[in-house]
């Protein structure tokens, strides 16, 4: 099969997902919009809300290839956090409801073992950062990386979607130098 039609079925959904939520579409819907047969959809997916996993996955590479390319040039680790909590929140803000809904969905569907897999690469990036920052000798050397790399991920996606899905959008400017502050607190010999 095709790469590109699954492709096609997860661009499809997330349109559809976005404009119109889980409980309001039908598999019928996306592969309409698809332009793919229903039968396709089953080859790749047995339900609508396994697709939620692909399309985290999806929001999440797309978040790693943006911090990736931003990060690209800089040097200091404090710069570093700086630009990963303002696209997180900038990606956070543009896919507000596609992400609710991955939150939701993995949850309802007791799928949270996914969220390991999908956040793997993320992870890693965020621990080289810290490796790379203790080698320079601005990250506190007894930081034991891998949990410190799960903590911040955690701390800031929970900050930014508590401020983007459930709070006011002009509490994020504060919320983001909160934790600026605490991260670099936690992180760096400041």
């Amino acid at each position: 099969m095709s790469q590109t039609k699954k492709t096609q079925i997860i661009s499809a959904a997330k349109q559809l997902l976005a404009e119109h939520g889980i409980e309001n579409i039908k598999v019928n819907d996306i592969v309409k919009q698809a332009g793919v047969a229903q039968g396709t959809f089953y080859l790749y997916f047995r339900s609508k809300s396994a697709l939620i996993p692909e399309i985290a996955a999806e929001l999440i590479g797309e978040l790693l290839q943006i911090q990736r390319e931003k990060l690209s040039q800089v040097v200091r680790t404090s710069d570093k956090i700086d630009i990963i909590i303002d696209t997180s929140f900038e990606v956070s803000r543009s896919y507000r409801g596609l992400l609710s809904l991955c939150y939701s969905g993995l949850a309802i569907n007791d799928e949270l073992s996914e969220w390991e897999r999908i956040y793997e690469p993320y992870k890693t990036f965020i621990e080289e950062i810290l490796e790379a920052g203790k080698a320079e000798g601005e990250v506190t050397q007894q930081i034991a990386t891998s949990s410190a790399a799960q903590m911040m991920i955690s701390l800031i996606e929970e900050t930014t979607e508590r401020v983007h899905l459930h709070e006011d959008e002009t509490e994020v400017p504060h919320e983001k130098e909160q934790l600026r502050t605490f991260l670099k607190r936690a992180l760096l010999h400041v």
